[in-house]
């Protein structure tokens, strides 16, 4: 599958193998994400991708930094919370 994004001056959009999005039906829209999502688990069994890199696609419920930095690195620490 061939995805394009083009954008500039006025104009935007994407396509699919030469197809505006706009122009598929919902059973396209559904047999495109099941082959990206097919994609994506095999990058995630080979170690292409992160699992966080799709964790991180979603909103996060909570975040926690501390008050004060480490006293060996001076740096801070945080925690972001997902829920999914």
């Amino acid at each position: 599958m061939k995805f394009i994004e083009y954008s500039g001056c006025i104009t935007g959009g994407y396509t699919v193998d030469g197809r505006d999005l706009n122009d598929l039906s919902q059973e396209e829209i559904d047999s495109i994400t099941d082959y990206l999502l097919a994609k994506i688990k095999e990058m995630v069994q080979e170690k292409e991708l992160d699992l966080f890199a799709l964790v991180r696609l979603f909103d996060y419920d909570d975040f926690k930094s501390s008050d004060e930095p480490c006293d060996q690195c001076n740096d801070y620490s945080s925690e972001t919370i997902y829920k999914i």
